[in-house]
Order: C-alpha cells, then sequence, then structure tokens
C-alpha cells in the first residue's frame, strides 16, 4: 500500500481577495499514482464567506528528485454567504494543479492554483492560490 498525504494551508480566494484555509486528505489507489482526495476550502471576509468541502480525484507524477506535480479535479457542496444577500447551500465543483517540495523525510512544502466554481444562486467562478505544509503517512 503506498502511503498517503495530509495537507494544511492557507491562501486566497481572487474575487475580492478573500483570505482562507485548506485541509486535504490524499489516499492512494493504483500503486499511488492516482488518490482519492477529501477536501475543505474556507475563504471569509466580511462581504464574501465561501464554506466548501467534497472529493477530488487527483493525479501524482514525479517532477525531479525531491518534488511531485499534481493535478485533478471534482466536486462537493459549498455554504455561499454574500454580505446583505444572505446564505445558500448548494454545489460546488474544482480544479486543482500543485507542486509539492520535499523538506524532510515525511514533510514537504506545497503550492497549488485551484479554480472554484460554485452552481445555484450564488454562482461563484474563480481562482485561488493556497500554499502550506504536507506530511506523509502509511508507506
Amino acid at each position: 500500500w503506498a502511503g498517503g498525504t495530509f495537507r494544511i494551508g492557507g491562501g486566497v480566494y481572487f474575487d475580492e481577495t478573500v483570505p482562507g484555509g485548506h485541509l486535504s486528505i490524499d489516499i492512494p489507489v493504483g500503486g499511488g499514482k492516482f488518490a482519492i482526495s477529501p477536501f475543505a476550502d474556507i475563504f471569509s471576509k466580511d462581504i464574501l464567506k465561501i464554506y466548501g468541502g467534497g472529493v477530488n480525484i487527483m493525479v501524482n507524477r514525479e517532477a525531479g528528485e525531491k518534488s511531485t506535480i499534481y493535478f485533478g479535479a471534482g466536486g462537493g457542496v459549498a455554504s455561499v454567504d454574500v454580505a446583505k444577500a444572505g446564505s445558500k447551500t448548494q454545489s460546488m465543483g474544482n480544479a486543482v494543479v500543485g507542486l509539492e517540495f520535499s523538506v524532510g523525510e515525511k514533510a514537504s512544502i506545497f503550492v497549488q492554483g485551484k479554480w472554484i466554481g460554485t452552481f445555484g444562486d450564488y454562482e461563484l467562478r474563480n481562482f485561488a492560490g493556497q500554499a502550506g505544509v504536507s506530511f506523509s503517512f502509511g508507506e
């Protein structure tokens, strides 16, 4: 069984520069080249709040001796709260591409870009940049 990855970090949703956080766990399938990745994203500012969670299907590839590139897509549910307009829970989709750099035996630093789209009363379509630390487990 190939080991998985736990990622935690922060970032910004570029529409209105809304700061936020990210959490995900890559669970390997297919010998580690693919992963199922449950995730949670939170972006919050006085005018816009987005709370999203779901599952991505990820592809992982080596990008050098100590780095990995990954990309994937998936979907889930998002709660969108727009100031003075209220809150709605609706479906969401996203696509992600990232790079992970090893800094230790089980620790890495990651940087990723993500397109996030919500579908419903408050349709949002924009990009987010995220960075943080990741820890491998298993193996």
